[in-house]
């Protein structure tokens, strides 16, 4: 069905034109209608411009088909559908468009996403739960006088002779994901008895365009059906999204993803904000479990420095999926707490969430480093891992006595069987893990051979090692080959680029003791312990140096790069307790922000940046105005450790919301509940491997 009650082609060969017309783009189509006279009217009456919803909008049928009533009587038929309420359309041309019909390029004041009604219309059978339309008949009594033009599309029937009658009320109560409506096999020609396609005479007949849909469109489908198949099998593993301008998700080979946002303030905003998040703390956490899109959130504020400045307000996500669906999952899914939140700041967009959401994305940073704890681990994967730990535990209790005497890979099979007979409302995982397609994995790979090329990437020699042992034996014999040249390419760089270092080192005085008041320092800690995962946000001036800046941004490439391809196993340069951390350069580089979600106590966090984790945070901290010094860039000094946490506590902002979607999963937990996942859909294990498998239980 199409909006417009006529349409710009009536018969095969103008449909054909009107088609390669598209094709060739905004000439393309003005050639065809300023060619063809009565598709300069009829465009105008079909096309629609930015219109609200595809709830406040008329389908029409774009065929005429033969109805055979019960009195005998040969009929004709055309079929619309419109909103239960009967409203107006929504989106009507209007003087400018009326025009130029043929123009279809978004104007400088639209400001809706190219998907805006895709998403809204998921969102509003979210919310209300169904959609109701009319299913609406007019019919046509055929009498000898009738021409052949009364089959034409291109012509409406006029409703003072052809009235409009109900049939019944449409209700749609879900909307069906890509691979399903590509699954579905209708035809144009699966009709009722009483229905039927008139049979055209030659392409010109106007009943020509029926006898297309009816046998071209199958085919179609075919293709489209094969193509699926091709991509499944290359492993991009992506439905066919006709309706999406650009397809790019299948580049990205780390998820989930994050964004920050620095909304300024001013002053009375800055007392607004503050007192507002405060006052509502308690109902952020009771809402935002519903965005089914979040892990964590954290909104802080950066003070001003001097009169220059003034203070920002810090809004940070991490989250699954395109970033615009995130955001409209925050703002229509937290209770409108999002909403009220930016309203404080932008008043003159408060009424209008999409405008809010456009004006968010323009506030948002570039993370410098970003480490990911659960690589490719979307929010609803990991509560499914954890409903399946959590069963399985149960199956076990139920039927110790039968298993106990089973052999491990009779047990994992018996435990396979009961998760895929389970209540469908349990909500377990049906299927071990997703994977990295062959394009993501060859886009990694290029990313990882670009870092490489960087001469100084030396530096992260030790990591690269450790990840190629991680490796099976005829990998790392391969890897051990390509990397000989790879040494002798970046050690004489690197050697360098350590001698400026200690240089620096040696020049640079002995930083004092960073000053904390007591105050302070038990107002962080009150804010800490509540749940197994914490969080630390961490912010301090870079050293003014410009060589310590430069020395800032190659270190944070490489733990970007690390993160990237190293630390990808659940732990950053041995820390395996860090669900996320980010590190984003501030105000020209001048200062340096890191956020980080991690388990455990604040004191056992900072004790592991100073052992496993130093090769990861140290050298990056070095470059900050009050760290102590460093030896080498990765060594230590005497009383590197006491003053070390001492910085890292004076530097430390409070968070006025911090909120995480399992704050009571550890990360170790998560590892192994997707190891749990992905080894019991295994079709077969040996003995040892489902007797490990069984151990993942004990974790």
């Amino acid at each position: 069905m199409n909006t417009g009650a006529v349409q710009g082609f009536w018969h095969a060969p103008n449909f054909l034109l009107g088609v390669l017309g598209g094709a060739l783009g905004q000439p393309g189509r003005k050639a065809y209608i300023q060619a063809q006279p009565p598709a300069f009217q009829n465009v105008n009456d079909g096309i629609r411009r930015a219109p609200s919803s595809y709830a406040r909008l008329h389908y029409y049928a774009a065929l005429s088909f033969e109805f055979r009533a019960d009195d005998g009587r040969r009929r004709l038929c055309r079929f619309r559908v419109i909103p239960i309420d009967r409203g107006e359309e929504s989106g009507l041309p209007d003087a400018r468009d009326r025009r130029e019909p043929w123009n279809e390029r978004r104007r400088p004041e639209e400001w809706k996403s190219p998907d805006h009604l895709r998403r809204e219309y998921h969102r509003r059978l979210n919310t209300r739960g169904s959609i109701e339309y009319w299913l609406q008949i007019q019919t046509h009594t055929c009498t000898p006088g009738d021409t052949n033009a009364i089959y034409n599309i291109g012509q409406a029937w006029p409703p003072e002779t052809h009235p409009w009658m109900d049939l019944g009320r449409l209700t749609i109560t879900e909307p069906l994901n890509p691979a399903t409506t590509e699954s579905l096999r209708f035809r144009v020609s699966n009709l009722p008895p009483e229905l039927s396609l008139p049979e055209p005479l030659s392409p010109f007949d106007y009943r020509s365009i029926g006898w297309m849909r009816a046998h071209i469109y199958p085919v179609v489908q075919s293709w489209r059906a094969l193509l699926q198949r091709t991509r499944t099998s290359l492993g991009l593993g992506l439905p066919v999204q006709w309706d999406r301008p650009r397809l790019a998700t299948w580049k990205r080979f780390r998820a989930p993803h994050t964004a920050t946002f620095a909304l300024p303030l001013t002053s009375d905003e800055h007392d607004k904000v503050e007192a507002f998040l405060r006052a509502s703390r308690d109902h952020w956490f009771e809402t935002l479990p519903d965005v089914t899109t979040l892990h964590s959130l954290r909104c802080f504020i950066i003070n001003a420095e001097d009169d220059t400045t003034q203070p920002v307000l810090m809004l940070n996500t991490v989250y699954d999926g395109e970033l615009r669906d995130h955001l409209d999952d925050l703002l229509f899914n937290s209770g409108d707490l999002v909403l009220d939140l930016l309203s404080l700041l932008n008043p003159e967009t408060s009424t209008n969430p999409h405008r809010l959401r456009e004006w968010l994305l323009t506030t948002s940073l570039k993370e410098d480093t970003y480490f990911i704890g659960g690589v490719q681990q979307s929010r609803s994967e990991i509560l499914e891992n954890q409903r399946l730990r959590t069963k399985l535990h149960e199956v076990l209790s139920a039927h110790d006595a039968l298993l106990r005497p089973m052999d491990p890979e009779a047990i994992r099979h018996f435990l396979r069987g009961e998760i895929l007979s389970a209540d469908p409302t349990e909500a377990l995982p049906r299927a071990p893990s997703a994977t990295l397609g062959i394009p993501a994995r060859a886009r990694a790979m290029l990313d990882l051979l670009y870092s490489l090329a960087n001469p100084v990437s030396g530096l992260l020699v030790r990591d690269i090692l450790s990840w190629v042992g991680r490796r099976p034996l005829h990998y790392r014999v391969l890897l051990g080959a390509a990397l000989l040249p790879w040494g002798l390419y970046t050690v004489l760089p690197t050697l360098a680029l350590l001698s400026c270092i200690r240089i620096l080192e040696a020049s640079e005085p002995d930083a004092p003791p960073a000053e904390l008041s007591p105050e302070r320092l038990a107002r962080l800690e009150a804010s800490e312990d509540h749940r197994l995962m914490n969080n630390l946000t961490f912010m301090a001036t870079v050293k003014s140096s410009w060589l310590r800046r430069l020395l800032l941004r190659v270190i944070l490439n490489g733990a970007e790069r690390g993160s990237r391809h190293l630390w990808v196993d659940g732990e950053l340069a041995g820390i395996d307790t860090i669900h996320f951390a980010r590190f984003l350069s501030l105000n020209g580089g001048r200062q340096l922000l890191f956020m980080s979600d991690y388990d455990g106590s604040w004191r056992r966090y900072l004790d592991d940046f100073l052992g496993p984790g130093s090769r990861a945070v140290v050298p990056i901290w070095s470059n900050l105005v009050g760290c102590p010094k460093t030896r080498w860039l990765f060594g230590t000094t005497p009383g590197f450790a006491d003053n070390f946490l001492r910085f890292t506590r004076a530097r430390q902002l409070e968070p006025l919301l911090w909120f995480s979607a399992y704050p009571n999963m550890s990360m170790p937990n998560k590892l192994s509940d997707k190891a749990l996942r992905d080894g019991i859909f295994k079709v077969s294990m040996t003995r040892d491997e489902a007797q490990r498998w069984l151990d993942l239980l004990n974790r």
